[in-house]
């Protein structure tokens, strides 16, 4: 439970967060303006595409005159297609552009809270050179946490079949595997590699898929998952923030990485 209300606890620290509120709202209004844009240039192409006419050469008078009827209605037909076309291909692909368009949002939203919850300020402190690199490292954690969910959600397929069981299984999976996604936003932008996370997870993995499991519900609600996004990048990030790393790191035998300051919480 305290995983679940992680992103309720991060919406209210976007919103008392100065220039949080910002960041969360700019993915939004980005992926809003694209289909816009993508939305009126398909109908305007649509609108200069004309469709052939075409006489039948069978079926005599009959034939003549359901050309005549298809031609006059080809026009309209279109449109009647074409809209719920567009409609079913923005409902189902909304979300998943708009998290790519929110990607290096999530990053500067992230850190905006990290900064406001440990009081710190990390300006001018990340060379150009450590940044590339956890930019690779990053996305050597992220694929294999990609892989790992892959097959466990594989494994759970077969047992769809079984109701009830598969579906649950395969939702917390998938949940478990969203709560890491949003607790890697804060652990990526510090330098932690792959065996640093994995030894966060394994201790906080209860957090981890009470975050995950909160989310994927409120993913579930149509068009919704740009407004709840910001969400989870804060409840990640609280959970990040909440870690007491240096005694996980020495627990663990793991030496803290290059360029990595553990966050310390400041009591107001």
């Amino acid at each position: 439970m305290r995983g679940f209300i992680l992103p309720f606890s991060g919406g209210v620290q976007v919103l008392s967060t100065p220039g949080a509120r910002r960041w969360a709202a700019l993915p939004l209004l980005v992926n809003i303006l694209f289909y816009i844009l993508v939305v009126f240039f398909f109908f305007w192409l649509l609108d200069i595409v004309k469709i052939p006419q075409a006489a039948w050469d069978f079926w005599g008078g009959t034939g003549a005159y359901l050309a005549d009827a298809v031609n006059y209605l080809a026009p309209f037909l279109k449109w009647v297609i074409a809209i719920p076309l567009a409609a079913t291909i923005c409902y189902f692909s909304f979300t998943f552009v708009g998290m790519l368009v929110a990607t290096p949002f999530n990053d500067i939203l992230s850190e905006k809270l990290e900064m406001a919850i440990t009081r710190g300020d990390f300006e001018g402190k990340i060379p150009l050179k450590m940044t590339v690199n956890a930019f690779f490292i990053s996305m050597y954690s992220t694929a294999r946490f990609f892989f790992k969910q892959m097959v466990y959600s594989l494994i759970c397929l077969p047992l769809l079949l079984i109701p009830g069981v598969g579906a649950v299984l395969l939702f917390l999976v998938t949940s478990y595997y969203a709560g890491i996604g949003f607790l890697d936003i804060g652990m990526a932008r510090n330098y932690l590699r792959y065996r640093h996370k994995m030894a966060a997870v394994r201790n906080h993995r209860w957090e981890v898929l009470g975050l995950g499991a909160a989310m994927e519900l409120m993913f579930l609600v149509p068009f919704a998952g740009l407004f709840v996004l910001p969400l989870g990048v804060a409840g990640g990030t609280l959970l990040y923030c909440d870690i007491d790393w240096q005694e996980l790191l020495t627990r663990e035998g793991l030496e803290s990485p290059a360029g990595f300051n553990p966050p310390v919480v400041q009591v107001k």
